[in-house]
């Protein structure tokens, strides 16, 4: 995958997201997806906030109504997934 840069928080709100599967967790136990937004086809891979806001309430934001992560906090990346 190709590594995001990550000058903000990220939309990781599980409502925005189809197609979700589990890949593996990361060294500090967050589970990592690789997932479509429903507003397209490209595929991503990172974390589904609302697992986070107990865990790493910090690292939560929101957005529109929906919950961002940032991930500068986290042992997870935020990737585009080629293919």
């Amino acid at each position: 995958g190709r590594k995001i840069r990550k000058f903000f928080k990220r939309w990781s709100d599980m409502r925005l997201k189809v197609n979700v599967n589990y890949i593996q967790t990361s060294k500090s136990g967050i589970n990592i997806y690789e997932y479509n937004y429903i507003w397209g086809s490209k595929k991503y891979r990172g974390v589904m906030a609302q697992e986070l806001l107990d865990s790493h309430p910090s690292a939560i934001g929101k957005r529109l109504g929906y919950y961002t992560v940032d991930y500068d906090q986290l042992d997870v990346n935020f990737e585009r997934v080629d293919g």
